[in-house]
């Protein structure tokens, strides 16, 4: 489905290039950098603090959240691909499914860890 995997690649370069929400908390400088960025060409979709409010906790939301979910959202065009579901008898589909879970498990850890330290976007960016 082309949806979902433009929904993928979105999720790819959000997360691991611009603005780089993994990144965010690594140094001043990558931050200061990605801000600029991000408010320079997508502040129109939601505020910086959206991405930016997380580095109070170093990188912490971005190990535990934001990179298990961009590799969630990689895995998803795979799991609905049919020639990936009928490899190797499905056992593809069934490994890269089981890392599907393993990853949406630590994405809510990551959730926990947001919603604990109450920097979810109602309470932060709206």
């Amino acid at each position: 489905n082309l949806v979902v995997l433009a929904s993928a690649v979105f999720m790819a370069i959000w997360v691991l290039a611009v603005p780089g929400s993994w990144w965010v908390g690594s140094s001043p400088e990558h931050d200061a950098w990605a801000r600029g960025v991000y408010e320079e060409y997508a502040s129109f979709f939601a505020p910086s603090s959206i991405v930016f409010k997380y580095n109070v906790l170093g990188q912490l939301v971005g190990w535990t959240h934001a990179l298990p979910g961009a590799v969630w959202c990689m895995l998803a065009p795979l799991q609905l691909n049919p020639q990936v579901r009928q490899a190797a008898g499905g056992a593809l589909h069934r490994v890269l499914g089981r890392a599907m879970l393993a990853a949406a498990t630590v994405v809510m850890l990551g959730y926990a860890i947001i919603d604990t330290n109450n920097l979810y976007a109602d309470a932060v960016d709206f």
